[in-house]
């Protein structure tokens, strides 16, 4: 501490530059602020230092750092693409499985919101878009289930579900959106290929010429 304060007194004694530096005093956190104090043009030679308890600042701060980290962790080992977007905001963060799940390099980062919608199925954009507009009025329901075909790169339409959250403030407005995208198209071929052979059995029997029994 007597290091860091004594480099600000003499930085701001000799250049009149406010600085500040900060010190740990036991399990405290301290940002001290150093200033001359001059009368007019004249320099008087003495500095005003004045310190502010930032502890709580800190611990937030890497409170803040660790929930990250949980988060990253969280959505690196999920399969999901999970994704998250500000109301009113023209981009969202989406995990490396979100980017991963369109086809796109697995990096986490931001996504254009129009670019995203510019990635689903003609049929299906309006309702999707308006779906969402409406989840984020007054008296919805903070939970959403989407499905929609979307665009890989390798050119097939996958079917995706996705599961959006809206967040809310106090007085009930919409504030955020966490959302998680889900490639269902595997399943869905699967239920359609079921589906086809039990009718093709069925008419199999209807059109046999005497009882069957399996």
């Amino acid at each position: 501490m007597l290091a860091g304060c004594a480099d600000a007194v003499e930085t701001t004694r000799r250049t009149g530059a406010r600085t500040e530096f900060e010190a740990g005093i036991g399990a405290y956190t301290w940002l001290f602020r150093v200033r001359r104090l001059d009368t007019g043009a004249t320099p008087l030679g003495w500095v005003l230092i004045v310190g502010t308890d930032i502890s709580h600042l800190r611990a937030a701060a890497q409170a803040l750092r660790d929930s990250e980290a949980r988060y990253a962790a969280a959505s690196r080992a999920a399969q999901d693409g999970i994704w998250d977007l500000g109301v009113g905001e023209a981009s969202f963060y989406a995990s490396a499985r979100w980017f991963d799940i369109a086809g796109r390099p697995a990096q986490p980062g931001d996504c254009r919101v129009e670019d995203w919608f510019a990635l689903l199925h003609p049929d299906d954009r309006a309702a999707v878009r308006a779906s969402i507009n409406a989840a984020t009025g007054a008296g919805h329901e903070d939970r959403l289930m989407l499905r929609f075909r979307q665009r890989h790169t390798d050119g097939d339409w996958r079917w995706i579900e996705a599961c959006v959250i809206v967040e809310r403030d106090d007085a009930g407005r919409a504030r955020r959106l966490v959302g998680s995208n889900r490639d269902v198209s595997d399943e869905l071929a699967a239920a359609a290929a079921l589906r086809t052979s039990e009718e093709a059995l069925r008419r199999t029997l209807e059109s046999a010429p005497h009882g069957m029994a399996i």
